[in-house]
């Protein structure tokens, strides 16, 4: 249980991040950068959670949870959504990097989360080994 929650919170996270970014990189007004954080909040969380939960899944079900596989399936759901979304126009290309960098990043900050809300999950058997030790 405490796996599932550690993970709802670094999707969340991961979906903040990239909301973040998107502001940041925005040309809104600095006074309405988190107005436009929070309405794109709105839509990065369903990315997160729908393509960064089936990764996350299918990449823990392996035991290879580690920061550079997070990385690169961070980089895959971003491409993901640009080329949802992008229409090919010559000036989409910075939207591509955009959305390739803040998902590269995204998946940073989730394995970060991740990690830091798994540290202390391992049991220990009688022999003193680790049984549940989370991967690194």
């Amino acid at each position: 249980m405490r796996e599932f929650i550690v993970t709802i919170g670094a999707l969340f996270a991961a979906a903040l991040s990239s909301a973040a970014i998107f502001a940041a990189f925005s040309s809104v007004p600095w006074i309405d950068k988190f107005l436009f954080a929070l309405a794109f909040f709105g839509f990065s969380i369903i990315p997160a959670f729908v393509f960064g939960g089936m990764l996350f899944v299918i990449v823990r079900s392996f035991h290879f949870v580690r920061w550079w596989t997070a990385v690169l399936g961070g980089i895959a759901v971003g491409a993901l959504v640009a080329a949802t979304f992008v229409s090919g126009a010559p000036g989409d290309a910075s939207l591509w990097v955009l959305c390739v960098g803040s998902g590269g990043t995204s998946g940073l900050v989730f394995w970060g989360v991740w990690r830091a809300g798994m540290r202390g999950k391992s049991r220990v058997t009688r022999g003193g080994s680790s049984l549940d030790a989370p991967s690194s």
